[in-house]
């Protein structure tokens, strides 16, 4: 695996954690 390639999947990632974390603030704050 190339640099490249590992740091595109690293983007994927933070990217997604950070959707599911303001899916989840949106969810706690509609709650409450």
């Amino acid at each position: 695996m190339t640099a490249i390639e590992y740091a595109q999947i690293a983007a994927l990632l933070s990217v997604a954690a950070i959707a599911s974390v303001h899916t989840l603030g949106s969810k706690v704050n509609s709650h409450f």
